[in-house]
């Protein structure tokens, strides 16, 4: 059972008004009964709730979540997932899309610190465009204005969580390389996006490992013409037998481009991804994947706000969270004489 406040000052023959002075530093108590009382907190390990803290003192009890980009669904979920951890704590937890738009990701932390909320969970656009600036996370830094980045973002000092990528793309690779292929392309590659960026690094890094490499042209930007770009590169005489996708709607394009070229998969071709959405949990053959660990973001993100706002001083970290790697059917030996 939880110790409160209020068990706190029976034990020690006093009033809550009494234990909430020596709990604040405040003055108006005796060195005797001070110390009397900090002994009975020593011994229970009894903390303040936030939330008491947060109504004594009148303060808003309203968090937020900006999100870069509500389109893709992940950012939903892991919204989901700390609205309920923050919804224990008293805590209403507003939301704000920046539909991937540095301005209205400026405006929508603007308008978050006129409702008073007292700390922000950011997922910035710059995690998806390093091109853009950061300047309005600085400042909010240099203001020690609570808040943790879910992404990651180098060299401001600012408290990140996000999912482990680089070695995450090593073993997805390794796992192909284990049944035999030797010719991959990755899809999905864009120079600015620092999370595709690591993926494709962890792919070079597991080829490098037994001597391979990815050729250029199998770096394969999810841009416009994308479907024509990846139909060119399966019709070609050395076409890969392995198709690694930045994230698990695309793979599911290459199912059909697949079956479009009379490609089975995984016995002609094997394709695998990242994210674990539920259509690539349904479709046929289900698809291969590293799926984020969205209950332990989520948690992280809520434990170190909850940290933040208690001490903004707080010294920041940056915490990467690897994810499940999850073997499916779209994944198989490499086809003979390739």
């Amino acid at each position: 059972m939880r110790i409160t406040i209020k068990d706190i000052a029976r034990m020690g023959s006093t009033s809550i008004a009494t234990v909430s002075r020596v709990l604040n530093g405040k003055p108006g108590v005796s060195q005797i009964t001070r110390l009397r009382i900090q002994e009975i907190i020593d011994q229970t390990g009894y903390r303040p709730s936030l939330v008491a803290q947060n109504l004594a003192l009148r303060k808003s009890l309203h968090l937020g979540f900006v999100a870069s980009n509500l389109v893709n669904s992940f950012y939903v979920d892991l919204f989901r997932q700390i609205e309920k951890l923050t919804r224990n704590e008293g805590y209403h937890l507003l939301l704000m899309d920046s539909e991937q738009d540095i301005e209205h990701e400026r405006e929508n932390i603007k308008l978050m610190r006129q409702h008073q909320v007292q700390g922000l969970i950011i997922v910035p656009v710059h995690d998806y465009d390093e091109s853009t600036d950061v300047d309005h996370l600085l400042r909010l830094k240099l203001s020690r204005f609570p808040f943790v980045i879910f992404g990651k973002v180098d060299g401001y000092g600012f408290d990140c969580v996000t999912t482990e990528e680089r070695d995450a793309a090593a073993q997805l690779t390794r796992h192909l390389l284990d049944y035999g292929h030797r010719r991959f392309a990755f899809v999905g590659d864009h120079p600015n996006n620092r999370c595709v960026r690591e993926r494709i690094q962890g792919v070079r890094d597991a080829l490098a490992e037994r001597g391979l490499h990815l050729p250029q042209q199998a770096a394969i930007p999810m841009d416009d013409i994308w479907f024509d770009r990846v139909r060119d590169v399966l019709r070609s005489k050395d076409r890969p037998t392995a198709l690694i996708l930045a994230n698990d709607s695309g793979a599911l394009f290459v199912l059909q481009i697949a079956r479009e070229l009379g490609l089975a998969v995984p016995q002609d071709l094997s394709v695998a991804c990242f994210g674990d959405r539920e259509p690539a949990r349904l479709v046929q053959p289900a698809l291969t994947t590293c799926a984020e660990n969205l209950h332990e973001l989520a948690r992280l993100c809520h434990e170190i706000l909850k940290a933040k706002i208690e001490d903004t001083q707080r010294q920041p970290s940056t915490d990467l969270v690897p994810p499940f790697f999850v073997p499916r059917q779209s994944t198989g030996p490499c086809p003979e004489g390739f």
